[in-house]
């Protein structure tokens, strides 16, 4: 039976599109979808991402991504199984003419140990030479203390998970009140009941990519553009400064693109 990787290679080349068009379509990685082609798990990131790459693949080509997703659950599970009863390729028992024998690594590491030795009581002599008047103590300098911005009324936002990565400069939850010059508040809600893949890219920054719960947001401070990759564009909501933005519905995935200049 033909694997993931080889079924959405298989329909990709029926279709006559390439990585590329796939890539610019999906938001997804060159090297990702590669990977998944050619059943490369050691290459990609934890199976959740895994999941929302092969179902934006599969809606991407208009395929049933259900029974793909089980497939790659027990691919990934057989993969996992045979790593684990690899046969090593030296011999465990080592020749009779060899038992006796130093091993060249035992060498070099009692070479580095004395190495090192020798390195600690040359630095431990020379430190006891030197002058122990102690240095002066520099001047204490007085700094401001960070100010956190105001949440923004009616807006959960929750804490930003470890797969977020936040653009320099910016904090999530910070309110419209805070935005500076032409920057404006970038808010992104998934319905109540509902999820939602995410892939959010603020700045020219990866500022989150995962599958969003319903009922939460993430908020960001955008100075030059945003970009947000939706999954299930009828659950997500997005709002500009308060004010909402036009989701494209239909099937499959949907882009919305902002920048300051808009």
């Amino acid at each position: 039976m033909d694997s993931v990787g080889e079924k959405l290679a298989a329909e990709r080349r029926r279709q006559g599109k390439t990585l590329g068009e796939v890539e610019a379509a999906t938001k997804v990685m060159g090297r990702m979808l590669d990977a998944i082609e050619h059943d490369r798990y050691g290459d990609l990131p934890s199976p959740v991402y895994v999941k929302g790459y092969i179902q934006a693949y599969a809606r991407f080509l208009g395929m049933d991504e259900g029974p793909l997703i089980e497939q790659y659950k027990h691919d990934a599970e057989v993969t996992d199984a045979v790593d684990r009863i690899t046969v090593p390729h030296e011999a465990v028992v080592e020749h009779r003419d060899m038992l006796h024998a130093v091993p060249f690594r035992t060498w070099l590491i009692a070479l580095a140990a004395v190495l090192l030795v020798a390195l600690a009581l040359w630095g431990i002599s020379a430190l006891g030479g030197e002058d122990e008047t102690p240095p002066p103590v520099p001047p204490e300098t007085t700094g401001t203390p960070e100010t956190t911005g105001t949440p923004t009324p009616g807006v959960t936002t929750p804490t930003v998970p470890a797969t977020d990565t936040v653009s320099s400069g910016e904090e999530t939850g910070t309110s419209a009140g805070a935005v500076q010059g032409d920057a404006f508040e970038l808010v992104v809600t998934v319905a109540e009941g509902s999820a939602s893949w995410l892939e959010i890219t603020v700045d020219g920054l990866e500022a989150y990519i995962g599958t969003l719960p319903g009922g939460e947001s993430r908020s960001y401070t955008v100075n030059e553009a945003a970009t947000v990759f939706i999954g299930r564009p009828q659950s997500v909501t997005i709002t500009r400064d308060g004010e909402n933005v036009p989701v494209p519905l239909g099937q499959g995935t949907s882009t919305v693109e902002l920048s300051v200049g808009d």
